[in-house]
């Protein structure tokens, strides 16, 4: 039980990594990711990217992995992936 009442997240990466996010538009932007894990990622960019919207992360050499907007403020967004995986990539803390 978590008795500090509040909710354990799963390791981050960080990074500085320019990728590309396609919005359920079909628009496709450029994004700063700045940290990732096995669960999601955060990311900035200018405009303002829609709470509750699928979006489509895309690393240069990787496919596009699936995602929701779980938060969004002014200049950068969080998503969750819908499968709970990173792409190919090996986060922090796992194997």
């Amino acid at each position: 039980m978590n008795q500090h009442r509040y909710v354990l997240r799963a390791t981050r990466q960080e990074s500085r990594e320019s990728a590309m996010v396609v919005l359920e538009s079909g628009d496709a932007i450029g994004v700063t990711i700045r940290n990732v894990s096995n669960d999601g990622f955060m990311a900035e960019h200018e405009s303002f990217v829609r709470i509750g919207s699928q979006v489509s992360l895309g690393w240069p050499g990787e496919g596009l992995r699936h995602a929701q907007v779980r938060w969004a403020l002014s200049g950068r967004f969080g998503a969750a992936f819908e499968d709970g995986k990173a792409a190919g990539r090996q986060v922090l803390g796992t194997a």
